[in-house]
């Protein structure tokens, strides 16, 4: 069971029609297939928010957030990402954000 079958980005019953879209690019570098954004390292990206124009930014500054992409479940839509953090002390850290991919309105390939 997904977490976000019938959230507040998507209506229709995980798993039940074909992918497309950002769904769609993010299952084929989840499985490296055809992946134009990694070339064959890990997929670095900006993701852009259905309902609106700029980049995630989770550390609350003006840059936006560069995931990577760790996994993707076409069943579920469901998409886990990590990203770099720095703790209170100054030391860098790595956190995992999850999302559904129909939250997704665009994705920003980074170069390696």
């Amino acid at each position: 069971m997904s977490l976000f079958t019938n959230s507040c980005c998507g209506s229709e019953q995980a798993g039940g029609h074909k992918l497309s879209g950002v769904s769609e690019l993010l299952n084929q570098l989840a499985n490296a297939n055809n992946n134009l954004c990694s070339l064959g390292q890990q997929s670095r990206v900006l993701l852009v928010n259905r309902g609106t124009n700029t980049p995630v930014d989770l550390l609350g500054t003006t840059t936006p957030t560069e995931f990577t992409l760790v996994r993707f479940d076409p069943k579920t839509y469901t998409a886990v990402f990590t990203y770099a953090d720095v703790d209170g002390t100054g030391a860098a850290i790595n956190r995992t954000y999850v999302t559904d991919s129909r939250c997704i309105c665009g994705v920003v390939c980074l170069g390696a």
